[in-house]
């Protein structure tokens, strides 16, 4: 009886083998109840798609499985390139030594040890978990920015009304800056980033810059307060 590891021993090329020995997700299926003659749908593994593979690489599925079948075109025979064996092992955690050779027996891990379905598991539960982790992340840094501005802009603000925004922003440029050092955990402003943009010198230093800072400017001069005419003596 020929078992999943002998067929996927028999595939022509390492990819091939690969997404023959693996499962990722499930499929329902069919079956006819004996007694009832009914037919049920039954979850069982589906096996790794070419679709699957293809998206990872960013290219279509025929490449895929040209690949996979070493078909010869235009007189060259497609293998997998450097890059779309990094890519690959990068989420299956299979040796990409392995993945680029020639041989489609006994693939093995980033360790050399025998390859696994655990294995690669093991590797999409941590991309899966990285994802959410980084929207995570990414979603309180949006709220704490957005309650950081609203914060900064009343300080400024009140500033400005009671005639002190000179001496404010000073310190709120030194605050910021105090945070920046203590959070970059390397005592040193780098390439005096956060300094030089709080002092207003990226107008000058960074071209670049210069839309999106007269974009934040115009947008804060708009809600300011009228500033209130001087009284001649």
């Amino acid at each position: 009886m020929t078992t999943i590891v002998d067929k996927y021993r028999l595939k022509k090329t390492p990819l091939a083998a690969l997404r023959a020995m693996l499962v990722l997700g499930e499929k329902a299926v069919k079956v006819r109840d004996s007694k009832s003659g009914l037919w049920f749908p039954q979850p069982q593994p589906a096996r790794l798609k070419a679709e699957t593979v293809a998206k990872w690489l960013g290219c279509s599925v025929q490449n895929v499985t040209d690949i996979e079948c070493a078909k010869v075109v235009g007189g060259r025979v497609r293998r997998l390139t450097q890059v779309q064996g990094e890519v690959i092992s990068t989420q299956t955690a299979v040796n990409i030594g392995w993945l680029l050779g020639d041989n489609p027996a006994l693939p093995v891990d980033w360790y050399g040890r025998p390859y696994t379905q655990a294995a690669f598991d093991d590797r999409q539960a941590e991309l899966r978990r990285r994802k959410q982790d980084r929207k995570f992340a990414a979603h309180l840094c949006q709220v704490n920015f957005a309650k950081g501005v609203a914060v900064l802009g009343a300080i400024l603000l009140r500033a400005f009304q009671d005639g002190n925004d000179d001496g404010v922003a000073l310190r709120v440029m030194d605050t910021l800056r105090g945070l920046y050092l203590e959070s970059d955990k390397t005592g040193a402003d780098r390439n005096g980033l956060v300094g030089s943009f709080l002092a207003g010198r990226h107008k000058a230093t960074r071209p670049d810059l210069r839309p999106t800072l007269a974009k934040w400017e115009a947008a804060f001069q708009k809600v300011l307060p009228a500033k209130p005419a001087t009284r001649r003596r």
